[in-house]
């Protein structure tokens, strides 16, 4: 295990590929805001699915 892996279990972080990153990075490049926020969205509810345990804990805007 590298230091990269330790630090993103230190902070409870899912691990993502470097495809990852760039297939995010093409789908919001150009976007409006709004569309930027629903894929970001979607996303985030993916990798909850798929890595809750390893995710941050969150709290949309406007709730406690």
């Amino acid at each position: 295990m590298g230091a990269g892996e330790d630090r993103a279990r230190a902070q409870k972080l899912a691990p993502v590929t470097d495809e990852e990153v760039a297939a995010l990075v093409d789908a919001v490049t150009g976007a409006t805001w709004n569309t930027r926020n629903a894929i970001m969205a979607d996303v985030f509810r993916a990798r909850a699915a798929a890595h809750g345990d390893e995710m941050p804990a969150f709290r949309p805007a406007g709730t406690s």
